[in-house]
């Protein structure tokens, strides 16, 4: 293992940068305030709203993230396409401060802007990953991101949630306290941006395309990466799996609040668990990647896959009830909340430097395309399932079991996918 470049640290940053919007603006504040204060009808009718939001949002990355891949590659446009999608996620993020009270329409429209800058900077951030570090150094950078993204994030939200609580200490009131939340996200992600722009380097392409010229070449670039997939089954099967196995981490990621919440556990307890899994997944995501390095990393996301498979059953049998620790009682959601920081960012981490490690470079940034629309993909039929078989069964209880079907099926096909050689320092 050698030691981490100026140019790798740089790039980590952008996971401390971002991640606070995944986590401030995407899980904790937007949605309560949406139906509090900018929607004016029934709150089940405004989650609802943002539910459609949500899920367009997620379609439309999915659908564009090969794209973006392929023109960035023919055009050696990574850095300065997530330069200019991220400022438009914080440019709108911003702007949710001054929307007033009831203007819903155009809270839900600049939270789909936002939400589209964010996740597109995410294609080019993960393809930027080969040229800032060695072949075997990437499992401990990719950790290493993550771990920043947890802990940057937590901290950011702490601050957030001091000032929400208490909005009297900056003289403010709690709609206002919430905007500021707003705001500080987008100038933290600003601030946390400028190493990358200031140290990371793409590199010049032979014969440097413009962006016209790249984006005629996109279709061409799309097929070239379809058919390698089709021939490469390290990368392609690879891919398959991942789809399975993220579309139900996403899920159990994404829906445990609000199937906690339904289920009776106090919003205290929920917010608790909120911090303890950015807490856990600190530490726990730079050790992945660490080891990454010395065991197979299949073998690791194996690991991962089978605590997520442990939460889904566990979350089967989660009720308001306390559980006793060493003789004290505590919230069930405590539990969950650490399994799942435990190998959140530790899965993501392996699964986006394995492809890495299994990909050409002239391949990168389009299967890095479809890799996130997978990922993304995960985020809209993990819900469905687990909604529809809710509705059909009358117990949303059962509809947790069926992202252990799904972990199971990504792990069957994890391990038919050939492995490469471990490369050690």
């Amino acid at each position: 293992m050698r030691a981490i470049s100026k140019p790798a640290w740089a790039w980590a940053l952008y996971d401390w940068a971002n991640s606070a919007f995944a986590l401030s603006v995407l899980v904790v504040f937007y949605g309560p305030f949406f139906t509090r204060y900018w929607f004016d009808g029934p709150a089940e009718q405004g989650l609802s709203w943002v539910a459609v939001s949500v899920t367009v949002s997620s379609l439309a990355v999915a659908a564009l993230a090969p794209i973006l891949g392929a023109i960035v590659e023919a055009g050696r446009l990574k850095k300065k396409c997530l330069l200019g999608l991220a400022g438009v996620g914080m440019l709108s993020t911003a702007a949710l401060a001054a929307v007033p009270q009831g203007a819903w329409e155009l809270a839900l429209l600049l939270r789909l802007v936002a939400s589209l800058g964010f996740f597109g900077s995410l294609v080019c951030y993960d393809a930027l990953l080969t040229g800032v570090t060695t072949r075997q150094n990437r499992h401990l950078v990719s950790g290493l991101g993550f771990s920043l993204g947890f802990l940057g994030s937590m901290l950011l939200l702490i601050g957030q949630f001091i000032v929400v609580q208490k909005p009297e200490l900056l003289g403010l009131d709690g709609t206002h306290a919430v905007k500021l939340a707003f705001v500080t996200v987008a100038l933290w992600w600003l601030l946390f941006t400028l190493p990358l722009w200031r140290w990371v380097e793409e590199g010049q392409a032979e014969s440097p395309a413009s962006l016209r010229q790249a984006v005629g070449h996109t279709w061409r670039e799309l097929a070239q990466t379809l058919r390698f997939l089709r021939h490469t089954p390290a990368a392609g099967l690879f891919l398959l799996a991942y789809f399975i196995y993220i579309d139900g981490a996403n899920t159990l990621t994404n829906m445990t609040t609000t199937y906690a919440e339904a289920v009776g556990i106090p919003s205290q307890d929920l917010l608790l668990a909120i911090i303890l899994v950015q807490i856990v997944g600190v530490p726990c995501a730079l050790l992945l990647g660490f080891l990454g390095q010395k065991i197979s990393p299949r073998k690791l996301i194996t690991f991962c896959i089978l605590v997520y498979l442990g939460v889904a059953i566990c979350s089967f049998r989660l009720s308001a009830a306390p559980m006793q620790a060493f003789g004290l009682p505590v919230s069930q959601i405590y539990l969950l909340a650490g399994l799942i920081g435990m190998v959140q960012g530790g899965l993501q981490a392996l699964s986006r430097s394995h492809l890495a490690n299994v990909v050409p470079e002239q391949h990168i940034s389009g299967c890095f395309g479809f890799y996130n629309m997978l990922g993304k993909g995960g985020a809209i039929f993990g819900p469905l399932m687990m909604g529809g078989i809710g509705l059909v069964s009358g117990d949303t209880r059962w509809g947790t079991l069926a992202m252990a079907a799904l972990f199971i099926a990504g792990l069957a096909l994890l391990w038919r996918t050939p492995q490469p050689a471990i490369t050690r320092a």
